[in-house]
């Protein structure tokens, strides 16, 4: 895999008292008893799955360009690499968003156990804060 787009990495530990423990993960990206709306649901076809990564309050939305690779990092854990597909963000309701398809992710692993910490894959702890997106 060519890393040479990886420019960024996202925080998205989700808040307490989400409904679930690891955002995009497997369980919540198929959770049907969720009211989301529809272009929030997974999209997968042949194998490519494709989601918004979320931007809280738009910040920062506007960084990653089409094409760009981002990191995304739960409770210190990398849990996905994300490839941006759109040339711009959307928004709804103020918050802003953009759609990635998932290049690496671990779907069905325990992921407290099984997934690598930031600084086993980087060799640095970048130690992102809130949801904005920060360049490498």
């Amino acid at each position: 895999m060519n890393l040479e787009s990886l420019k960024w990495i996202k925080s998205i530990t989700p808040e307490k008292g989400w409904h679930h423990h690891w955002a995009y993960s497997f369980e919540e990206l198929t959770d049907t008893s969720l009211d989301i709306q529809p272009f929030d649901r997974i999209v997968d076809c042949n194998g490519i799955t494709i989601v918004p990564l979320w931007f809280k309050g738009n910040v920062g939305a506007d960084k990653p360009q089409q094409g760009d690779l981002i990191l995304l990092s739960q409770h210190s854990k990398i849990t996905h690499l994300v490839q941006v597909l759109d040339t711009e963000p959307l928004t709804r309701e103020g918050q802003g968003f953009r759609y990635v398809q998932f290049l690496w992710w671990l779907p069905h692993a325990d992921w407290k156990r099984q997934l690598p910490h930031r600084s086993d894959i980087l060799g640095f702890d970048p130690r992102p804060q809130g949801t904005t997106t920060k360049n490498f």
